[in-house]
């Protein structure tokens, strides 16, 4: 016997809204080095493996978390909607279906470029 899953586009938006603030949240982790998993648990009052299981996807992340991350390590997170019909949304979202998340170092301005589609995307700014 075989079954079919069906997964909506507006479910498919919530996770790759979730992936991407996972991965913008493992990208901080690696910009900022000195701060450990353990660290960011202990000022959140969690165990360390609640943290490791939200940033791995094992266990279920909010945004209210992903905004407690990342100001700890030293970021504000924005959220973005930008319309699927290109058209003006009025809050001067990024074009296209790329977004940039600048955040200032210690060397200096770092970039990256994600290019997943979402109806709406995480930035990370410091």
């Amino acid at each position: 016997m075989s079954f079919q899953l069906a997964i909506t586009d507006h479910r498919n938006a919530a996770l790759r809204l979730v992936g991407d603030a996972r991965e913008l949240l493992l990208w901080a982790f690696a910009e900022n080095p000195h701060i450990s998993q353990s660290e960011v648990a202990e000022k959140l009052g969690v165990h360390r493996s609640v943290i490791s299981r939200q940033l791995r996807g094992t266990h279920d992340i909010n945004l209210s978390r992903v905004a407690e991350i990342a100001k700890i390590l030293g970021y504000e997170v924005k959220l973005v909607f930008d319309r699927e019909d290109g058209q003006d949304s009025g809050n001067h979202a990024p074009q296209g279906n790329q977004f940039r998340m600048n955040t200032v170092t210690t060397s200096g301005v770092a970039s990256a470029n994600l290019s997943r589609v979402a109806s709406a995307k995480v930035l990370v700014n410091s």
